[in-house]
Parts: C-alpha cells; sequence; structure tokens
C-alpha cells in the first residue's frame, strides 16, 4: 500500500486486508512522518520480508563498522539504530567496532529502548571487568578477533621499555602482565607506565602487576569509551565499590561521573553526597541539552530522598513525572514508582502496589527493576518490623541476583533490619561495613519516628 497524491494506490477490501495483517501500518500511516516515527518504518519492511513465498524468500544482511563512534558518545543515535535492529528480526546484522556491544547491560536502562540480558540473551557481557580473550567467550553471538597472542604481548612490551637495547621488563613480570592483558593491548601500556613508576624507588616485582590496581583501571577508562567505561558500571553492579568510586574522576560528562558517584552514594545510605552528586548531574545534562539524562538524574535524586525524606521525595518525584512527560524512558517511569513505594514505606497498601508493579516490570521487559522493588518492600517490612515477609525478600534477593549484579541489594536488606549475613560478604564498601550497616539502619529507625509521630 502506498500514498501519493492524495489517493490509495490499491482497492478498499485490499487495504482493510493489509492493515488487518500488519496491526502497525495503520498509526504509521496516520502519524506525521517526524524522525522519530520514520524510526519505526522497518517494522513495515520486516512484515513484507516475513509475508514472502517460502521460495522467494531471503535474508537481507545489513553491516555496520565502526559502531563504536556511535556507541556511548552519541546515544540519540545509537536509538535509532537499536530501534532498527529490534523491528528486523528477520534481517542479519553484522556490527563490528573496537567495542563489544553493550545492549544487554543492565546499566544503560533508560539511555535505549531495549537494554538487560532478558532483551538481548546473545549480547550479554561477561563476568569481571575485563573482557575475555575469544577461547574464553561464552557462546553468545559477540565475537572478539582482535586480541593479542601471547607472543605478541610479550614481544609488544618487551620492546615498549628499552635501555641499551635490552628490554626494561623482564620475562618474569612480562608473563604475569601478559596473562592480566588477557590479549587487550589497552592493558599493555598502563602497565608499562606502572612499572616505570615503580621504578623510581625500587626494582618492580611480579607482584606488582599481579592483580588489577586503580591507576590502571583509571587509565584504561579514561582511553577509550563504551566498553572501557562501563567497567565502572561493571564494578558497582558487582558490589566493587572503591574500584567503582577510582574510575569516577575519569569518566567525564560521556561516562555520567556524576551518575555512576550518586549511585554509589546512595547504595551506602550517603543521602547528602548522593543528592549532590544526582543534582550536579542534572544541571550537566541541562547544559548539554540532554532532556533524557536529566529526567534520568531526577528519578535517581528522588530515589536518593526516598529513604530518608519521605516530604521532599513528593517534591522531587513530581518534577521527575514532570520531565518524564514526553519521553521514551520506560524503566526510569517505572523505578519513579518505586521511588514512590519507597516514600510510602511502613504504610497500607505498598505490598499491593509493589505485587501490580511487578506485574507491569514483566511486561515491559525489564526484569532488572524486579530487584528495586524488592528492595523497596525490605524497607517496609523492615520499618513494619515484619519478619517473616522480610525473610521472603531476602531469599527473592537472593534468587535475583544469583549472578553478582546487584548482589549487595541483600547484604543492604540485612542492614536495614539489623539482622546478621549469615555468611561473609563479597561486597567492597568505600567505608566500613559496619558503617554501612548503622547508616542503613539509621534510616529505617528515622521511618519509624516519622510515623510515629503521626505523619
Amino acid at each position: 500500500m502506498s500514498r501519493g497524491h492524495g489517493r490509495d494506490d490499491v482497492g478498499p477490501a485490499r487495504a482493510r486486508r493489509a492493515l488487518a495483517a500488519c496491526a502497525r501500518l495503520a498509526p504509521l500511516l496516520e502519524t506525521e512522518p517526524s524522525l522519530e516515527a520514520l524510526s519505526f518504518y522497518p517494522h513495515l519492511l520486516a512484515f513484507e520480508l516475513h509475508r514472502l513465498p517460502d521460495d522467494t524468500k531471503i535474508t537481507p544482511v545489513i553491516l555496520l563498522d565502526t559502531f563504536e563512534d556511535i556507541a556511548d558518545r552519541h546515544r540519540d543515535l545509537e536509538r535509532l539504530l537499536q530501534r532498527l535492529v529490534w523491528l528486523l528480526p528477520n534481517c542479519f546484522f553484522v556490527i563490528s567496532g573496537r567495542s563489544r556491544l553493550q545492549w544487554a547491560d543492565p546499566a544503560l536502562h533508560g539511555q535505549l529502548d531495549h537494554t538487560g540480558p532478558a532483551a538481548w540473551p546473545g549480547l550479554a557481557a561477561t563476568p569481571g571487568p575485563v573482557p575475555s580473550p575469544r577461547h574464553g567467550m561464552p557462546g553468545g553471538r559477540q565475537h572478539l578477533i582482535g586480541d593479542l597472542s601471547p607472543e605478541d604481548c610479550d614481544d609488544h612490551l618487551a620492546r615498549r621499555l628499552v635501555k641499551d637495547g635490552r628490554p626494561l621488563i623482564i620475562p618474569a613480570i612480562r608473563a604475569v602482565i601478559t596473562a592480566r592483558s588477557h590479549g587487550l593491548p589497552l592493558h599493555l601500556d598502563p602497565a608499562a607506565s606502572r612499572f616505570l613508576e615503580i621504578r623510581r624507588t625500587r626494582e618492580p616485582q611480579p607482584a606488582d602487576f599481579d592483580h588489577t590496581f586503580p591507576a590502571l583501571l583509571a587509565r584504561a577508562l579514561s582511553d577509550l569509551t563504551a566498553e572501557e567505561r562501563g567497567l565502572a558500571n561493571l564494578a558497582r553492579l558487582a558490589g566493587d565499590f572503591p574500584t567503582a568510586l577510582a574510575a569516577v574522576p575519569t569518566l567525564g560528562w560521556e561516562g555520567r561521573h556524576h551518575r555512576v558517584l550518586g549511585d554509589i552514594r546512595w547504595s551506602h545510605a550517603d543521602t547528602a553526597a548522593a543528592v549532590a552528586a544526582f543534582e550536579a548531574g542534572r544541571a550537566e545534562a541541562e547544559q548539554h541539552g540532554a532532556a533524557g539524562e536529566r529526567a534520568m538524574m531526577q528519578v535517581r535524586l528522588a530515589l536518593a530522598v526516598s529513604f530518608a525524606d519521605p516530604v521532599r521525595a513528593d517534591d522531587e518525584l513530581a518534577l521527575a513525572h514532570q520531565l518524564l512527560d514526553g519521553l521514551d524512558q520506560r524503566s526510569n517511569t517505572l523505578l519513579a514508582q518505586v521511588v514512590a513505594l519507597i516514600k510510602d514505606a511502613g504504610t497500607d497498601g505498598v505490598t499491593d502496589r509493589a505485587r501490580t508493579l511487578h506485574t507491569d516490570i514483566d511486561n515491559a521487559g525489564l526484569p532488572f527493576l524486579h530487584r528495586f522493588v524488592e528492595l523497596a518492600l525490605a524497607f517496609q517490612h523492615a520499618v513494619r518490623g515484619e519478619d517473616e515477609d522480610l525473610a521472603a525478600v531476602i531469599d527473592r534477593l537472593r534468587a535475583l541476583t544469583a549472578t553478582g549484579d546487584f548482589a549487595y541489594f541483600t547484604d543492604i536488606t540485612h542492614f536495614m533490619a539489623g539482622l546478621p549475613l549469615p555468611e561473609p560478604s563479597t561486597t567492597r564498601w568505600t567505608t566500613s561495613e559496619d558503617d554501612v550497616r548503622s547508616s542503613w539502619r539509621g534510616l529505617v529507625q528515622a521511618r519509624q519516628e516519622f510515623l510515629r509521630a503521626g505523619n
């Protein structure tokens, strides 16, 4: 069916059949042809490809190269390209670049239409802050083809620092650096710099390079873009907060430094520091004209405030909804509903609202948000002293965080209720565990006092 010169080129009956068969055709034709609307038209191509007779079916192959020029630097363009891929499931896309696609990373929620391992199971990243070499990659749809062999790494390090025609870095140290690099060229030069730094005061030893040190991580994060700056979020998700915090100064605007810092601070129940970071992030987003990022910062600001100050949280949440209006940010809209649960913790009806929100999250295909709902319920039950309900939340959170991401939510739940951890935690806090425990327990006690006062 085509539109031209004010008339349809097909008969009414055929037009009705086309409209009935393609559910999105009528809305697309009735919408003004803006860039946003046109970005959904690939669905029509997918529909036509699907309707081809079996003997003429084809699978178009679409190549997108140097994707690092788009990913993370131009999220609006990346959103359009991701939408193209999503709407053309019967096409074969080959996307190449210096970094892995991060679409399966839950940390990108709100920046793109579809994120997380449920949306992109074939793109799930390998665990840990360093990409594995190709022989260690999982059986997904991402293939690392540019890592260096151990021989290449050793050769590079041997030539990198030379004195009197001989390598400065001895073979034993080169072997450790090579093993730690996983074949990533990005790892080698910072390691050489670290070698020179140590050599100013003493002779470097292999043990100096047999760990991940913040200086190397910071250099890696500042050197490249999507993949490497994602290390800060990976560290935060895994509960390695000192590593994430060490990376913050290197992130800059493109790495959303204020957002990462704010997420670290609210996770420690440091409301004032979290609010300051999110306010700075919101202001920076306004300066860059980034409406989506500004709304995201406001939702996170409301999240940080909701535990400590339900009265202010009302105002912050109202502003968040105002900034979200007109934006396609399903995850942040749902997260704002989680904020409302936390704000109202200790009152009746929160559990029923959480059950409804779980259903909405399932329907939206954003499973990572279930953890936030459970955290809100943990706060609710801790405030009300509902021990059995709290134990059920802990069990559900353990299941939801079994991969390691957000596992510190389970720690926080114990801290809220004043419960001992059943086993030593893998979470690394920026301060002592006792300080974090005391801060979260203090928020629960403050809410109990607030409710006893008749609020």
